[in-house]
């Protein structure tokens, strides 16, 4: 049986896995999937934007100078041209917003200021040249860059992407996931839970954060405590995570299989929750041994694992979480020589903890609306003191408030 002689420190720990990741190789992808992946090159228009002058409202394409001293009680008078190629003197021609402006035309006189009588258009009021229109180019011009290379994709920058032509695009590859879950004594969904089981939660969870952070789970699979060497396998896998058996009982075979199969590089980090994490890699692949309790699971997921496949899909390092400073309504303690990764909720006065340290309560856990990290120098805080918060949720979601 394995004992932790010593716990490692998470910026130590940290330091090394930033060594070890890179962004991984690009792929060209449809733009209508690119949402949520990071360009790998620098993107410029092929075209212009818009392609040719067109007309930004509804209205009658005209030459501007001929509506001067137009008013309502001495309109002009311009023929009207059902179609217009080319735009006569003395003539308009009806258009819609985003039709190409006929040769000949520089303004576009709304509807409203204009009336159709004996094939004549009367215009009540003087338009200057240049009004109501959109020059070729205006938007976009070709060759302009569009999106810098790192860009994290959002849904406008598909429409911009699609308004130049573009139908796919470079994008750095996804990390491809192998999740793990490992324990005889927890029940799988949709298998019988026998009377000692406990039904296994963690795999949901943590499907949910890789894909938050741009990973693909490939593989998901549910092992017997002596089998996890079977699930080491990294033939086109970028990481495994390994959920369970990572601790110091006589059943927790995870650091064992990894040193067998590669390198266990660290085990045991001092963190609360979540001392028993272990990392490692075979070849190539990263290997995070998770610990099998879901809360510290997450909580080492969001301090490691979750950083590195960042980073492997191109993506920033820093927390996906928006921060907000805000004021402790109550004490935190803390244990010196761990980082705490306190998880609290918010309060119409500030924050407040709901778990501290090693507890492990799933249901304190949904209820904090974020957390923030006590470091290992440190005893906590006292009320009063200002402290940044990462949110779970958008600066403007609800906080929650059940327990």
């Amino acid at each position: 049986m394995k004992t932790f002689t010593r716990y490692e420190s998470v910026d130590e720990v940290l330091r090394w896995l930033d060594r070890q990741v890179s962004a991984l190789p690009p792929e060209t992808v449809a733009v209508s999937e690119a949402c949520g992946r990071v360009l790998a090159e620098t993107v410029q228009s092929p075209i212009d934007v818009p392609p040719f002058d067109r007309a930004a409202i509804d209205g009658y394409a005209v030459r501007g100078f001929e509506t001067i001293g137009a008013g309502a009680y001495s309109p002009v008078m311009l023929k009207l041209h059902d179609t217009a190629v080319a735009l006569q003197p003395g003539t308009a021609a009806r258009v819609v917003a985003g039709a190409p402006l006929p040769d000949g035309a520089d303004t576009i006189v709304p509807f409203p200021l204009a009336e159709e009588a004996g094939g004549f258009v009367n215009i009540a009021a003087a338009v200057a040249p240049g009004e109501h229109i959109v020059r070729r180019g205006k938007d976009i011009a070709c060759g302009s860059p569009l999106l810098p290379e790192g860009r994290l994709l959002r849904a406008q920058d598909l429409a911009l992407l699609a308004a130049c032509g573009l139908d796919r695009i470079i994008v750095v590859r996804r990390p491809r996931i192998r999740l793990v879950t490992t324990g005889d004594d927890l029940a799988v969904p949709e298998q019988p839970r026998s009377a000692h089981q406990h039904f296994e939660a963690g795999s949901s969870m943590l499907k949910a954060l890789v894909a938050r952070d741009g990973g693909e789970v490939a593989a998901w699979m549910h092992v017997t405590d002596d089998a996890i060497g079977e699930a080491l396998r990294t033939d086109e896998i970028d990481a495994v995570l390994i959920a369970g058996s990572s601790g110091e009982g006589w059943n927790d075979r995870a650091a064992e299989a990894l040193e067998t199969a590669g390198e266990l590089a660290w085990h045991g980090i001092a963190l609360e929750p979540g001392r028993s994490t272990g990392i490692g890699r075979i070849g190539s692949t990263l290997v995070f041994l998770l610990p099998g309790e879901p809360v510290a699971s997450f909580c080492a997921y969001d301090l490691f694992a979750g950083r590195a496949i960042r980073r492997m899909g191109g993506r920033s390092t820093a927390w996906p979480y928006p921060a907000r400073r805000v004021v402790l309504t109550k004490k935190i303690s803390s244990e010196l020589g761990s980082t705490d990764y306190c998880r609290v909720r918010l309060t119409p006065n500030g924050a407040e903890p709901v778990a501290v340290g090693g507890n492990t309560r799933l249901s304190a856990l949904a209820a904090a609306d974020g957390f923030l990290l006590v470091p290992e120098d440190c005893e906590g805080y006292p009320p009063g003191t200002e402290v940044t918060v990462y949110l779970y949720d958008s600066l403007d979601s609800e906080p929650n408030h059940v327990l």
